[in-house]
């Protein structure tokens, strides 16, 4: 008989087991109960069965699950399970006499209990038969510790299904003879993966910030669990989450299809530049680690220390050990991309294969994973879906995640799936039907200072002068407005954290942050007394502009197909610094020694520019890349400046440059802010299709959410009245960000919350689809405090009574998965989305013509519904959304014939088909989002 690690299963999941053992000895017929008042039951059934061992019973037999949490000793195991049983007893005699008594009862419980005559089962013997004249049952029996050993002994399947929670010891050893088939040795491979990748992920990506490699942040010291918002919970309460122990705990079920069917369990975790969403990534996975290899034998001392550090981190963060024993996985999404790019065949059970392969230097094949995935728990975190820029490389990215999904579905895995991504630009590829979606939430100011104090523990634990001092002054900048605005990420206190060790003002916007922060890097070298210092200070500009070119040329190649992972080869920078070297008229030799030392210094002095591999160097942190690409696009003549920055504004790959960029032109270049915001609402007349989808108001919201207008009331009036435009587009994507970005913004200012307010009540008197757009977003506000929460729940009451119950329908099934989940009965077909595109009054050219058929094909692929409801008249419904691909889009939208066509389709639907204007609306914005625009910059 083999040994069972029953205890860490939990109530739960100890429940689901009873409950699949009762299925496999007493049949599929039984019925199974749910948590909640089950009236005591975990399984009932009424019919003659016999049991393990040939007792026959007959009549209603109840199953009931009795799990300890820690198991003692023998004799409080018996007392424990006789006060359950006892109490179970009890509650049955107790019950109104209308209520079925059970004939037979099953205890099933993870003690082990004494066998020895006169002891634990022969009292309970006992303890039935002082019930029997109250409760005359027929038959009774404990399934304990040693019986259910024996049953999962002879029942393959379930242990296969709860192999994750059920292997005692070290779980390596034991993977051979779990995962069949195979003539690898699986346990010394796996274990050498995780291992590897322990040690590899022990380190804090934000601490690559001009840190020296002695000088990086380990993980274990500064992991911190951070908040975010569920999309669709239960009840406000259970909105906020901590989103590795969210994780977490998901991860303790048993998720194979077979065992558990209903909703996926799968999560998207979004989250904006520096927010953390890859550290929730790194903790999760590092946690399942930590359960795996603390069990393992044979481990050398590194493996020992990193995992006893872990695991006190994790025991800080209240994140308990895993019970339910996945294997973890994090794939970086643009190296798969990457991979796509070069052979678009490439699977991900593939890719994934070629990743352990390299860890463990054995041959494994895709063939290999798909045992594993079946045979054994999966933890997958699919890491950064935003730096997927290339729509092509995108679109069949996100093919390749669905193939992988059949995959898993073949072998009934066990398997749970994390992608996370920036918000700008995701076009909901992965739907909320099959996705829970949570958002990182921004940090509070004793969330902020308890963090710094994670960092400035690890730096100046020793000196207790710069620690106090950094402290202070980071407090000081949580109490201000202005200031507190850049202590909203990790990433923004990890910059802050560094420079002020080093001065005491703080900068009042995002750009200026990033800027003070390069300054002290570069100053701090400056600073020292050696040849180094002296040629950082007399070649300050090249310098300077070797970053600021590289990161231009980075963020170019990042939204090319191939380079989702950017890096620029060493023979390509030293080609870079010499052409300017020339240009400084140095003559040759002098510009290759000189040369030599500026990438010398750069790369092992200054480190932002950090090895990718053996020739290449890139930015390790997305967001530096994205600082120096914004300080190379605000050079040259004002036109320039300008031309360049109308020309990246509407895309999501440029997003956070042009933010950046903004700021340093109102460092540098102040006279062209005007000319910057007068931009805005000249990129929402440049078509009448940009009129319906209007950018710039999301730009507006975006500069105000960065503090760009926090030092001129005039600038931030100004912006405010373009941002609110937001409220007169259709729902889309972005409407809830815009509710945060809002209440963030003016939450606490009352002149400019009014004039909020006042186009929200004005959009509110209206029709669909603006006013489901108010709707949305007054709903946002009113979960938050301040002047905007206060107009919210006083105007809002619910939302089904606000916008009228069939509207409440359609909002409930629409695909941006805002308020669902709606009903799950079948709808009445209204077409599909082709039909309500607008066809053209007048003959078109042969080839817009062409162009328009193939935009109708790729629409019919979207479904549209009518819901209705006794107290309002019919309403179309959009449940899912199928994107046409950025190929077909490219084509039709640069037509303005078709354009026009499409946005007339926005502009004319009638407020009960106000989800089809929302898909449309949407569909026109994530073409012109995920359009490839930044070649030209380095024409």
């Amino acid at each position: 008989m083999a040994d069972y690690d029953l205890e860490r299963l939990g109530p739960s999941e100890f429940e689901h087991l009873a409950q699949a053992l009762a299925v496999r000895y007493f049949g599929p017929d039984i019925r199974i109960y749910g948590a909640g008042p089950d009236g005591g039951r975990e399984a009932a059934f009424s019919k003659d069965v016999s049991l393990p061992g040939g007792t026959a019973w007959t009549g209603l037999t109840i199953v009931q699950a009795k799990h300890r949490a820690r198991v003692d000793g023998p004799g409080s195991n018996y007392r424990w399970l006789r006060a359950q049983v006892y109490r179970e007893l009890v509650a049955w005699t107790s019950r109104r006499d209308d209520v079925r008594r059970p004939d037979n009862m099953l205890i099933v419980t993870n003690v082990k209990l004494s066998s020895v005559p006169g002891h634990d089962i022969d009292s309970l013997d006992k303890l039935f038969g002082e019930f029997a004249d109250r409760l005359p049952l027929a038959g009774y029996a404990i399934w304990h510790y040693d019986h259910l050993c024996r049953l999962l002994d002879d029942s393959p399947g379930i242990r296969k299904a709860f192999s994750g929670l059920l292997t005692p010891g070290d779980v390596f050893a034991a993977m051979h003879d779990l995962i069949t088939r195979t003539s690898l040795d699986i346990g010394t491979i796996l274990r050498r993966h995780a291992a590897k990748e322990l040690l590899a992920e022990q380190w804090v990506r934000l601490s690559q910030l001009g840190l020296k490699s002695t000088d990086r942040i380990p993980l274990a010291r500064v992991a911190t669990d951070l908040a975010a918002a569920r999309s669709h919970a239960p009840s406000e309460a259970e909105r906020r989450v901590h989103a590795a122990r969210y994780i977490c705990a998901i991860g303790n079920r048993v998720l194979r299809p077979s065992h558990r069917p209903g909703p996926s369990p799968h999560l998207v975790l979004i989250g904006g530049p520096g927010q953390g969403k890859t550290t929730i990534g790194q903790i999760v996975c590092q946690a399942y680690r930590v359960a795996l290899l603390e069990r393992a034998a044979n481990l050398p001392p590194q493996i020992t220390e990193a995992v006893t550090a872990l695991q006190n981190q994790l025991d800080a963060m209240k994140i308990d050990r895993p019970a339910l024993l996945r294997w973890p996985l994090r794939i970086d999404l643009n190296r798969f991309a990457d991979a796509i790019a070069r052979d678009d065949h490439t699977s991900l059970l593939r890719f994934v294969a070629q990743g352990i392969a390299a860890r463990s230097e054995e041959h494994v094949s895709s063939a290999d994973v798909r045992g594993w995935l079946g045979h054994w728990p999966w933890m997958l975190v699919l890491d950064g879906l935003d730096e997927v820029a290339a729509p092509r490389v995108r679109e069949l990215l996100v093919e390749r995640i669905n193939d992988f999904f059949v995959d898993a579905a073949d072998v009934d895995a066990d398997l749970l799936v994390v992608v996370t991504t920036r918000p700008r630009g995701y076009a909901g590829e992965f739907t909320p039907e099959h996705y829970e979606h949570l958002t990182m939430a921004d940090l509070t100011p004793a969330e902020a200072l308890d963090y710094a104090r994670l960092l400035a523990d690890v730096r100046h634990g020793e000196d207790p002068d710069v620690h106090r001092n950094v402290l202070e002054r980071i407090e000081e900048a949580a109490k201000n407005e202005l200031t507190f605005r850049l202590l909203r990420t990790p990433l923004q206190i990890t910059i802050m954290s560094l420079l002020l060790e080093g001065r005491s003002r703080v900068p009042h916007n995002r750009y200026g942050l990033f800027d003070a922060y390069y300054e002290t890097v570069y100053n701090r070298e400056v600073g020292k007394n050696n040849a180094t210092a002296r040629t950082l200070e007399q070649h300050r500009r090249i310098v300077n502009e070797l970053h600021e070119d590289v990161g231009l040329v980075l963020q170019v190649q990042a939204e090319e197909s191939g380079h989702a992972e950017p890096a620029i080869s060493m023979h390509a920078l030293r080609a870079m610094v010499r052409e300017r070297l020339l240009d400084d008229e140095f003559v040759p030799v002098e510009a290759d020694a000189l040369t030599d030392d500026l990438i010398r210094i750069a790369t092992h002095r200054l480190v932002l520019l950090m090895p990718v591999n053996d020739a290449d160097v890139g930015f390790e942190v997305r967001s530096l890349q994205e600082f120096m690409a914004a300080r190379a696009i605000v050079k040259g003549k004002d036109s320039q400046i300008l031309r360049s920055m109308e020309r990246l504004a509407p895309s999501s790959h440029w997003r956070n440059t042009w933010l950046l960029a903004a700021g340093r032109l109102a460092a540098v270049r102040n006279h062209l802010v005007d000319d910057l915001i007068a931009l805005l609402h000249a990129l929402d007349a440049q078509s009448y299709l940009m009129m319906q989808i209007a950018p710039g108001s999301d730009l507006a919201l975006d500069l105000l959410d960065d503090g760009f207008g926090t030092a001129s009331p005039r600038i931030e009036r100004l912006l405010l009245k373009h941002a609110v435009e937001v409220f007169r587009r259709p729902p889309d994507l972005s409407t809830a960000h815009a509710a945060d970005a809002l209440h963030r913004v003016f939450g606490e200012k009352i002149a400019a919350a009014a004039r909020v307010e006042d186009v929200a009540r004005q959009t509110l008197a209206g029709a669909p689809p603006q006013k489901i757009t108010a709707a949305i977003i007054m709903r946002q506000w009113s979960r938050t405090a301040g002047p905007l929460g206060s107009f919210a729940r006083k105007n809002l009451r619910t939302l089904r009574e606000l916008v009228g119950p069939s509207h409440h329908l359609a909002l409930q099934l629409h695909f941006l998965g805002i308020v669902g989940p709606g009903p799950s009965e079948a709808l009445d077909s209204a077409g599909t989305l082709a039909d309500y595109l607008l066809l053209p009054s007048e003959i078109v050219d042969p080839l817009d013509q062409a162009l328009l058929d193939e935009l109708h094909d790729a629409l019919r692929a979207t479904e549209v519904h009518l819901v209705a409801t006794e107290e309002q008249a019919t309403v179309t419904a959009v449940p899912h959304l199928v994107m046409p691909s950025q190929l077909i889009l490219e084509r039709a939208l640069t037509s303005d014939t078709i354009a026009d066509l499409f946005a007339d389709s926005i502009r004319s639907k009638a407020p009960e088909e106000w989800p089809v204007a929302s898909a449309l609306a949407v569909i026109a914005a994530q073409w012109l989002l995920h359009k490839q625009v930044g070649q030209r910059l380095l024409e």
